[in-house]
């Protein structure tokens, strides 16, 4: 019983480890097509909203008053985004 168990937890094991390697060869895949104009366009968003963070009391409110801190946090996207497109 105790055998069966252990197999049973070894294939499980396997199986998770080949589901996750099989992820994350979609996920290179998938980050490897996007195209600089993606990267932009997400760019441009980030800038947008981080912009409104910074701006809009009613996103300050709806954030119960971290909106700045928000803001502040996503400059590190920002900065990776700006050097993947240069």
């Amino acid at each position: 019983m105790l055998l069966k168990c252990l197999v049973s937890q070894a294939k499980k094991a396997k199986k998770g480890a080949e589901f996750k390697n099989n992820i994350m060869k979609k996920y290179a895949t998938f980050y490897g097509s996007t195209s600089k104009a993606t990267l932009r366009e997400q760019l441009y968003e980030l800038l947008l909203f981080q912009l409104l963070l910074e701006e809009s009391s009613q996103l300050n409110d709806r954030f119960h008053g971290k909106a700045k801190e928000i803001a502040v946090g996503l400059q590190p996207w920002i900065d990776a985004l700006q050097m993947s497109l240069e």
